[in-house]
């Protein structure tokens, strides 16, 4: 018996959609399967899933990142075929078992964001916000990670030097040690326009690193607990994203409390309890498998 998961649904769908021989076929997405992050009903589809959505119930599954997004599949496609919450993200048990880092070892006033310097991860709601955030918190200072791969990254470079934030905000560009990063940021935020599970709020909150991050589709209400790890912000609000930073990083014992917090938090992304989402989905293929032999 063969079982099948496509997560590269726009070179795969098809040519698994058409095989001849039975198999339990499931297809993973990987981020907003909507054009509108926000209108999940009624948007036209992601051109890397129209394929695989307009076919759904062909599949004897979907897979989604999140339970936030598998609701809105539910809700415009049906729950045939389930639609299984299957995190991307892991945390290791390697990292699990380290000793967490003390707040005090962190960089005082580092603030952290780890993203590519593209459009859709709007870099200048983040340097805007800090502008605003450097006037109410002395000695505050962002640290941006991740390569361009359109004119994002001039234009928010141009940003910084427009409003004289040379000495506030550092482009550091890829790194092989992000581990090192997260351990001395007291801070990580996210001003992305869509997201699937975003791997940098999984990352920081797995190092103990408390979070802000705009509240949208989909990812950061699965990941941050508002209010204990982390704050949700209204998406696009860079007046709300710097109100929530100032409140964070002008409070050490609130920062030491998220920090407290993420390092529980983060158990949700184990390996063990990913593993166990995985074996929700083997069990029922194991059921599919047994009508097929059935009706040989």
């Amino acid at each position: 018996m063969i079982s099948c998961v496509s997560d590269a649904s726009l070179e795969l769908s098809w040519p698994i959609l058409q095989m001849h021989e039975r198999a339990f076929k499931t297809m993973q997405l990987h981020s907003n399967h909507t054009n509108d992050p926000i209108e999940t009903q009624h948007s036209g589809l992601n051109y890397n899933y129209e394929y695989a959505m307009n076919n759904f119930t062909k599949w004897q599954g979907m897979i989604a990142p999140t339970a936030t997004q598998a609701k809105n599949v539910e809700r415009r496609f049906g729950d045939k075929p389930r639609t299984y919450v299957i995190p991307v993200g892991v945390v290791p048990d390697e990292l699990m078992n380290k000793p967490k880092q003390e707040f005090s070892k962190r960089q005082k006033g580092k603030v952290v964001m780890i993203a590519r310097l593209s459009h859709e991860k709007r870099i200048d709601h983040a340097i805007k916000a800090i502008a605003q955030v450097v006037k109410k918190v002395p000695g505050i200072s962002l640290d941006i990670y991740g390569y361009a791969n359109d004119k994002s990254g001039d234009q928010a470079k141009k940003l910084v030097n427009d409003l004289n934030l040379k000495k506030v905000v550092t482009f550091k560009g890829y790194t092989q040690d992000i581990s090192a990063v997260y351990d001395n940021a007291q801070l990580s935020i996210l001003t992305s326009t869509a997201e699937g599970l975003p791997l940098s709020l999984i990352e920081a909150q797995s190092h103990g690193v408390p979070l802000v991050s705009y509240d949208i589709n989909y990812g950061p209400r699965d990941i941050i607990n508002d209010g204990k790890d982390g704050l949700l912000v209204k998406p696009g609000n860079i007046d709300a994203m710097a109100d929530a930073i100032i409140r964070l990083m002008s409070d050490d014992q609130l920062r030491e409390q998220f920090s407290d917090q993420a390092y529980e938090s983060r158990h949700k992304y184990s390996e063990d309890n990913v593993w166990k989402q995985w074996l929700i989905m083997d069990a029922d293929a194991q059921k599919y498998f047994e009508t097929v032999k059935e009706d040989q």
